[in-house]
């Protein structure tokens, strides 16, 4: 059985409190915490705050090794780097069984969930950084179980998800998301087989991020990490970071100068991280209506609709806007020029030798008419944006 599909375990407090003295000697106050597929719970103690994980009867326990590893791996290369760090119960042991489920204990990372805390530009550009250093430090790392190219949150199979487009509610939607099908299958997919690929955290959304000080403090939840396309990690971020926000421009503009000024991107892979964040909304919207058809109640079903009015709004906003602008958007807020023809057209002119005063009046003619053509480019960006911010 999937995990997804497998129901979460719900040991008493009084069995939660057992486990944690049992396996890693510590007493103190046990606090619920919302998982939807494995049980949480804040353990407060004299010697400091923690999370014990119980995981779901379904998850594979080389999948909960895989987990500890990264967490240890990050550790390691940027002990700064707000993660939970893994606690060794007896023995230095790191995962044991209670019953038909395997339990792990973290340490608490504290401050305010992303989604409750004030945002400011300030503090997306700080995300993107934070995002950037988490990128830098998973370079190299390898495990078997990273490799899941049939997840059902691997943006790298996000065609697996158009199977769901009957389940969507309103013609109008299923028009939007067949609309950014259309341009993914034609112009993004063809792309992304020569990009490189990295362990990516893959679900850095507003309830996997901790907020303190105006700073993220946190990185929580590592369930759905995997072996992906690394653009995907900005991608997934910028997603969700964009949802419903009041300036997209100044949102993504800091998300992405963030990530960029820690870890280096490609033009290709800039080229496409809107459309990218773009297919992340679309599989959200794709798999809450699914999960809808199954729900056990109608207020769940209810609820997981209401779920993807955010990401509705976001995908319209952006196919207005238009994924051709946004690439030269993203290329100019990684630190490229907004169009990759720019240079090449100015040097082509450089070489070029007038035979008479006819022919350099018509060179110089032609290359101000060049130049003057990219200046418009740019102005007409510019406006665009302005225009869209404002209506």
């Amino acid at each position: 059985m999937e995990v997804f599909e497998s129901k979460p375990p719900a040991y008493s407090i009084d069995i939660l409190e057992k486990i944690v003295t049992e396996f890693y000697g510590k007493t103190g106050d046990i606090k619920p915490l919302v998982s939807e597929r494995d049980q949480n719970a804040r353990v407060i103690t004299d010697d400091g705050e923690f999370v014990l994980k119980i995981a779901n009867s379904a998850e594979d326990p080389e999948f909960l090794d895989f987990q500890n590893s990264v967490l240890n791996h990050i550790i390691d290369i940027d002990p700064s780097l707000a993660v939970p760090a893994v606690v060794q119960g007896n023995d230095g042991q790191e995962i044991f069984q209670y019953g038909e489920n395997d339990v792990r204990l973290i340490t608490f990372l504290k401050g305010d969930i992303f989604n409750d805390a004030p945002k400011s530009i300030a503090l997306y550009e700080n995300l993107g950084r934070f995002m950037g250093r988490f990128s830098t430090a998973m370079q190299g790392f390898g495990h078997a179980k990273a490799h899941q190219p049939d997840f059902l949150w691997n943006l790298d199979a996000a065609l697996n998800c158009k199977n769901y487009i009957n389940d969507v509610v309103g013609d109008d939607v299923k028009e939007l998301v067949g609309y950014f099908y259309e341009r993914y299958e034609t112009s993004v997919a063809p792309r992304l087989k020569k990009m490189r690929s990295s362990v990516i955290h893959s679900d850095a959304n507003n309830f996997n991020l901790v907020v303190q000080d105006e700073q993220i403090s946190g990185l929580i939840d590592f369930g759905d990490m995997l072996f992906s396309k690394q653009i995907n990690e900005l991608a997934i971020t910028l997603g969700y970071a964009m949802m419903d926000v009041d300036d997209l421009f100044a949102t993504s503009n800091a998300l992405i100068k963030g990530y960029t000024g820690e870890f280096n991107l490609t033009e290709d892979e800039l080229e496409i991280v809107f459309d990218l964040a773009s297919m992340r909304l679309v599989m959200s919207i794709l798999i809450s209506s699914h999960r809808s058809i199954k729900a056990s109640s109608k207020t769940h079903k209810e609820y997981l609709l209401i779920t993807q009015a955010p990401a509705i709004r976001t995908l319209r906003k952006v196919k207005k806007i238009g994924l051709g602008f946004l690439a030269a958007f993203a290329r100019k807020a990684g630190g490229y020029r907004a169009t990759s023809t720019y240079d090449a057209l100015v040097t082509s002119l450089e070489g070029v030798k007038a035979v008479n005063m006819f022919d350099l009046i018509f060179i110089v003619n032609q290359g101000c008419f060049l130049i003057m053509l990219l200046v418009r480019r740019e102005l007409n960006l510019f406006r665009k944006a302005k225009n869209i911010k404002n209506g």
